[in-house]
């Protein structure tokens, strides 16, 4: 599955802290953030997730309870919620946005929130 230089595989697990590391290494060269779970390469798209993008804040981070709820700039403990929580219709647009991702981006690997009380 797709690669960096060896950083990221299929069965590679991020936590927040390895996922913002890889991304702040890269210089602006990867666009990367997981949603419900999963770890998207979204360089791709880096006009949306690059700097000066509409989504940049996503860049980095755990994406899933923002594109769940459609607020782009959430709180670190709003973030750390994850899915956990979220409504029905929430849940569904969070489908809607993996399914989106999973047909254009390459995985990089999972993401798990080791450490964290979760």
């Amino acid at each position: 599955m797709a690669t960096r230089d060896g950083d990221g595989d299929a069965a590679t697990t991020f936590t927040p802290a390895t996922l913002r590391a890889l991304v702040e290494r890269s210089n602006g060269a990867l666009c990367a953030f997981a949603c419900d779970g999963v770890v998207f390469d979204a360089t791709l798209g880096k006009d949306f997730y690059g700097v000066g993008g509409p989504y940049a804040a996503l860049n980095g981070r755990d994406a899933t309870r923002a594109l769940a709820t459609m607020k782009i700039n959430v709180s670190d403990a709003d973030e750390a919620l994850g899915a956990r929580g979220l409504t029905e219709e929430e849940l569904k647009t969070l489908g809607e946005w993996r399914a989106k991702f999973e047909s254009k981006y390459p995985r990089l690997g999972t993401f798990e929130r080791r450490g964290e009380g979760n």
